[in-house]
C-alpha cells in the first residue's frame, strides 16, 4: 500500500514545481486504485500529502511524471463535487491538464464488458434542457482535449487482464454525464433514443469540462466499466467496481509511463531526472548492488534478456532458472519495477533444510502473514493431504487479497536435484488451481538454479500456458566487460585498461564476482600488500 508523508505549505512550492497533471476520482474504490500506482518523486523518499482549505491533496509520481490526486463528492455541481473541487485545484496548483479517473456504465452487455475502459471523445450533459410541449436539449456537447485524446487512444501494447482468457479494452466514446445516478434499463434506453451516439454515463464529467474549460487547459475522463445501469448494479456491485477502477488506473499509468507523454504540457519527465540525481549520489554499496532497486537504475546494465523478461511478464507468469550469480533475481525485481508492477518478494533462503511439504506451508504461513491474514484463516489442516491443503490456501489467499495488479516472487529455493520435482509439481498444481478458479490470477514469479523443467510431467501442459520457463545463462564477456564500464562511470576506481581486462577475465561471465571484486578493490586499494592479483584471488574465493 502506497504511504503518503504529511507536509506542511512550507513546502508547497517545491512539490508543486514537479506536479503538473491533476488526477480527480469521485469514491474510495476509485482513489484506491490511483494511490496504488502512485509512486515517491524522488528515490528513497515518500508520496506526499497536504490540506489546503476543504481539500486534501497526495502528489505523488505515476508512471513517469508527477501528479496530484484529489477526491471529489459524487455528482458535477453539488457542494464538493467535481466542479468546484477542479477548479480550486486548478487555480491551486496551475496544472496543465485535469484528468477524471475512476468507474462509468455501459450501455451494451453484447459488445461491452466489465473492466473495459472509456476514454471520453466528448461529454454529453443530459440533464440541461428545456422542458415544454416538446423537451429540447440545451447543454453543450465538448469535445474533450485534443492532445490527452491523441495520448490515450492511441497509446499501444496496453494489457490488463480481467480473467484467464480475457483482456480489457479500451474504448473512444461519447459519455452521458449527469447528476442522476442511473440504474434502471427504461430511463437508460430512453436517454440513448435522445442521444445515440452515447457509449457509457457516468457523473462528474460536466463538473471537470466547466472547470477545465473557463481555465483554458485539457481535460479527458478515463472510466472502466463496473455496470450496465440496468438494475443489476448490486449484484456483485463492489467486486466490479473494483475491476473497473483498477482497469482504468492501469490505463493511466501505461499512458503516464510512456517516453515524452506530456512534454508538449510542459511536464517534466521525472524517470530521466531520477536516474540522473541517483547517478550523482550512489555510494559504492547501491552502485555494486546485490538487491536491484529503482533507485540504482543508472548502475544496471540492460541485456536482450531483459527485453524477453519484460515482453512475459506483460502477459504471463515467468519462472528463470540459472546458475548462481547470472542475475536471476535482478532481473526479475528490475523488469517488474520498470514496467510499475508491486510485487510480494518471497525469500525462502531460511527454509534450508526443509522439505517440500514443510516449505509449501512456510510459503502459505509467509503470505498470509504479509496480508495481515489471523492466524484461524490459515491454520494447519489436522489431517489428509497437507501441502494440497497449503497450496489451495495460498491459492486462495493471493487471489482475494493480492489480485492480478500484484506479483508474487518466490526466491532463494533451498532444495537440491532430487527434492526440486516434487517442488516444480507443487508450483504446478497452484498455478493450475488459481487458473481453474475463473478468478483473476496474481502472477507468480520463481527464481532457481534449479531446471523446473526435469520436474514438470507431460500432463501440466496447462501449467506452460500460464508461467513461461526462460533460462538464463552466464554473461558473455563484452556483457562482462560493459558492466564494468558502466560501474567505472559512476565511481572512481582508478583502473587501467589492462586492469579492467584482468577483473573481466577473472568474472567468468558472473556480474556476482565481478562486483565482489570490486567491492574488494574499494576496500583495499590503497592498503599495503593488497595487490590486484591477490584482491581477485580473494574475492573469487567468496
Amino acid at each position: 500500500m502506497t504511504k503518503f508523508k504529511p507536509v506542511s505549505m512550507a513546502d508547497f512550492d517545491q512539490i508543486k514545481e514537479n506536479a503538473k497533471i491533476l488526477l480527480i476520482t469521485a469514491t474510495n474504490v476509485e482513489s484506491s486504485a490511483i494511490h496504488a500506482c502512485l509512486r515517491p518523486m524522488k528515490p528513497r523518499g515518500r508520496c506526499s500529502t497536504i490540506i489546503v482549505a476543504n481539500q486534501t491533496y497526495y502528489v505523488g509520481r505515476l508512471g513517469n511524471y508527477g501528479v496530484i490526486h484529489v477526491q471529489c463528492q459524487m455528482g458535477s455541481v453539488s457542494p464538493g463535487a467535481s466542479e468546484t473541487t477542479a477548479a480550486e485545484a486548478i487555480a491551486l496548483w496551475g496544472v496543465k491538464a485535469v484528468i477524471m479517473v475512476g468507474i462509468a456504465f455501459g450501455v451494451d452487455r453484447t459488445k461491452q464488458r466489465i473492466g473495459d475502459v472509456f476514454v471520453s471523445k466528448t461529454v454529453i450533459p443530459y440533464e440541461i434542457k428545456r422542458i415544454g410541449r416538446k423537451v429540447v436539449q440545451r447543454g453543450p456537447i465538448p469535445p474533450c482535449g485534443s492532445m490527452l485524446l491523441n495520448r490515450f487512444s492511441n497509446c499501444r501494447h496496453w494489457h490488463y487482464g480481467l480473467s484467464r482468457d480475457q483482456q480489457a479494452r479500451l474504448f473512444p466514446a461519447h459519455i452521458l454525464s449527469g447528476e442522476s445516478l442511473i440504474d434502471n434499463k427504461y430511463y437508460r434506453n430512453k436517454l440513448l433514443a435522445e442521444f445515440p451516439q452515447a457509449e457509457g454515463g457516468e457523473m462528474e464529467g460536466v463538473g471537470v469540462f466547466a472547470a477545465a474549460h473557463q481555465k483554458g487547459i485539457e481535460w479527458i475522463l478515463v472510466k472502466g466499466i463496473c455496470d450496465f445501469a440496468d438494475g443489476k448494479k448490486s449484484i456483485g456491485k463492489k467486486s466490479k467496481q473494483i475491476i473497473a477502477a483498477k482497469s482504468a488506473a492501469s490505463l493511466c499509468k501505461h499512458v503516464f509511463s510512456q517516453l515524452g507523454t506530456f512534454e508538449s504540457f510542459g511536464c517534466i519527465d521525472l524517470s530521466l531526472e531520477t536516474i540522473q540525481d541517483s547517478a550523482d549520489n550512489l555510494t559504492t554499496h547501491e552502485v555494486l548492488f546485490e538487491v536491484y532497486d529503482f533507485a540504482y537504475e543508472c548502475a544496471y546494465l540492460e541485456r536482450s534478456i531483459d527485453r524477453n523478461i519484460k515482453t512475459i511478464i506483460d502477459h504471463q507468469g515467468l519462472w528463470v532458472t540459472g546458475p548462481s550469480g547470472c542475475g536471476k533475481t535482478s532481473a526479475l525485481r528490475r523488469n517488474l519495477a520498470k514496467a510499475g508492477k508491486t510485487f510480494e518478494f518471497i525469500d525462502m533462503s531460511r527454509c534450508i533444510g526443509a522439505t517440500v511439504p514443510e516449505l509449501f506451508a512456510e510459503l502459505h504461513s509467509e503470505i498470509a502473514q504479509r496480508l495481515n491474514i489471523p492466524d484461524s484463516e490459515h491454520q494447519t489442516p489436522r489431517n489428509g493431504n497437507g501441502q494440497s491443503f497449503h497450496i489451495g490456501e495460498i491459492a486462495r489467499l493471493t487471489q482475494r487479497n493480492i489480485g492480478n495488479s500484484t506479483s508474487l516472487i518466490i526466491d532463494e529455493i533451498p532444495l537440491d536435484a532430487c527434492d526440486f520435482p516434487a517442488f516444480s509439481e507443487g508450483i504446478a498444481a497452484l498455478v493450475i488451481t488459481m487458473a481453474n478458479s475463473g478468478l483473476p490470477r496474481t502472477p507468480i514469479m520463481l527464481a532457481s538454479i534449479s531446471d523446473p523443467t526435469t520436474g514438470l510431467r507431460h500432463f501440466h501442459r496447462k501449467f506452460y500456458d500460464h508461467v513461461r520457463i526462460l533460462y538464463l545463462p552466464m554473461w558473455t564477456d563484452e556483457e562482462i566487460k560493459e558492466l564494468l564500464e558502466l560501474i567505472a562511470k559512476l565511481l572512481p576506481l582508478g583502473l587501467s585498461k589492462s586492469d579492467k581486462a584482468k577483473i573481466a577475465r577473472a568474472a567468468k561471465g558472473c556480474p556476482r564476482v565481478l562486483k565482489s571484486i570490486l567491492k574488494t578493490w574499494c576496500m583495499f586499494r590503497k592498503s599495503d600488500g593488497w595487490t590486484l592479483d591477490k584482491i581477485i584471488s580473494e574475492s573469487c574465493c567468496i
